[in-house]
């Protein structure tokens, strides 16, 4: 620096309190009385220091800002609240209102009349209701056709085969009568003199010890009994087809035909055929010719063919034989024909 020049200090802000100085003129003198020529400065901004006064934040423009979003957010809220208010008196007003539950009254208990005759009461009479049969001894009607009888002689090719008789010839012992006649009528038909069936060994006798009644059936068929009363027996051949015997309570003795046709609205006598076996018993068969009626003192005995499904049959000539030797009692021996007494039963035990 020159001797000559004047130096000049200046004093910092700090000093004013954080005011800004004011700006000196563009000519000032020094403390020397010489004229000092200043440049202007820019402005300051103000600062405060601790202990100085501060300016209220309410008459700030952030608090402003803050008290009108919360002005509007009550505003709203009220307006919404009033809506929900309004909403929820119209729906109380039209909504249905519960029917109150009338308890009935209670009913008082009918008054006890007490009885003050000294008449006496006759007790009630027990009614009861008739004890049907565990089963039904009228069958519907069945139609069917004969399987193949090669040889015409009324026995079928599979009933030849029961008896051994040849299924090419009517007549196989050639004694003038046809096989099924002969068999029909309990005779051996590959004898070659009257010659009890029996004694040919192809059938066996079956007797009911319960109601004393005795059969013949081929020798190769099963007889059971299917209750443990001996009411129903049944005797099965090999090809599903069986033949039973059932009984029934005939209180009144009626005729077989009169029975039947009580038992039996809407057949007519005329359909029935009236035979009689060889121990001169008559009786009647249904109109399809499957089941024959027997009567005899306060039973009924039915002799039932059942086929089943089928509708071929191949026991009718069989199933005559059976019908022709019931007896309803007594043993073989004194059959109006001749040939020695059967001595040898076929009994069978209930299921």
């Amino acid at each position: 620096m020159a001797d000559n020049e004047t130096e000049i200090h200046i004093i910092p802000d700090e000093f004013y309190g954080g005011v800004k100085r004011p700006a000196p003129s563009m000519a000032q003198t020094n403390s020397f009385g010489a004229s000092v020529a200043v440049s202007p400065t820019k402005p300051v901004p103000a600062r405060t220091l601790p202990g100085m006064p501060q300016p209220a934040f309410f008459k700030t423009p952030k608090f402003i800002v803050i008290a009108g979003i919360v002005v509007f957010v009550i505003i709203i809220s009220g307006v919404a609240y009033y809506y929900i208010r309004q909403a929820n008196i119209a729906r109380q007003q039209f909504a249905p209102k519960p029917t109150p539950l009338v308890q009935p009254a209670p009913t008082p208990p009918a008054p006890v009349e007490v009885a003050t005759s000294t008449e006496e009461v006759a007790p009630p009479v027990a009614t009861s209701t008739p004890i049907q049969p565990p089963f039904s001894i009228i069958f519907p009607f069945k139609n069917y056709t004969k399987t193949i009888d090669t040889d015409n002689d009324g026995l079928t090719d599979e009933e030849e085969k029961i008896y051994g008789t040849d299924p090419a010839l009517p007549d196989t012992d050639s004694d003038g009568f046809l096989d099924t006649l002969e068999i029909q009528n309990l005779y051996n038909p590959i004898g070659f003199k009257p010659v009890r069936l029996f004694d040919s060994g192809k059938v066996k006798i079956y007797q009911n010890l319960v109601f004393t009644y005795s059969i013949f059936y081929p020798g190769d068929w099963a007889a059971q009994s299917l209750d443990p009363n001996n009411k129903d027996v049944m005797f099965t051949a090999a090809s599903g087809e069986f033949a039973e015997v059932l009984v029934e309570d005939n209180p009144l003795k009626m005729t077989a035909e009169a029975w039947y046709l009580g038992q039996s609205p809407g057949v007519d006598a005329s359909q029935l055929e009236h035979f009689t076996t060889k121990d001169k018993l008559e009786g009647v068969k249904s109109p399809d010719g499957l089941v024959a009626y027997i009567s005899f003192e306060d039973k009924i005995f039915a002799i039932n063919y059942n086929i089943g499904l089928k509708t071929e049959v191949n026991f009718l000539g069989t199933f005559e034989m059976m019908i022709n030797s019931f007896r309803p009692q007594g043993g073989f021996a004194d059959l109006p024909f001749g040939g020695v007494a059967a001595t040898s039963t076929a009994t069978s035990t209930a299921l």
